[in-house]
């Protein structure tokens, strides 16, 4: 899985065994509707099926039952869908990165469905989420925890950004 450290740079982390270099990742902090840096606090390995989501062009996996922010494109309202129902229906991802002044909204596409995958991901709190790059300088947001009710019913893109 990749995050985005301190010094902005996307960083893969792929297993659990090697040391974590950096003290900082990005995360969207739902408390406060804002992008910060969380501490590291320690990573988890999750063994499950996996789809392989297409966004921009960027191919990565995601455990099926993880989450990801998505837009209605007509009037920016926010929702949790989780990676599993993303097959056969078209959906718009929340992106937004350092330089982008509004959100994009890229299509997601799924290309693939691995039965049993590892991913190693970074612990996060159930109101942080996860700002997953797709290009040096872009993310999207995904998640482990469904938050659309505590956090983001009636939330638009413009009430965060």
């Amino acid at each position: 899985m990749l995050i985005i450290n301190e010094n902005n740079i996307a960083i893969n982390i792929d297993n659990i065994y090697n040391a974590f270099p950096y003290e900082y990742f990005y995360i969207l902090d739902l408390n406060i509707l804002d992008y910060t840096l969380t501490p590291f606090l320690m990573l988890e390995e999750i063994n499950s099926p996996a789809l392989e989501l297409k966004i921009n062009n960027f191919r990565f996996k995601l455990p099926s039952f993880w989450n990801i922010i998505v837009v209605d494109s007509e009037n920016m309202v926010m929702d949790v869908v989780q990676v599993s129902d993303l097959a056969g229906k078209e959906f718009n991802a929340f992106g937004y990165g350092f330089n982008e002044h509004m959100p994009f909204l890229p299509v997601i596409t799924i290309d693939n469905y691995i039965p049993e995958y590892i991913t190693v991901a970074p612990s996060l709190l159930k109101n942080q989420v996860l700002c997953h790059p797709i290009t040096p300088s872009t993310w999207v947001h995904i998640t482990p925890n469904d938050v659309y009710l505590s956090y983001l019913k009636d939330i638009t893109c413009g009430d965060i950004i």
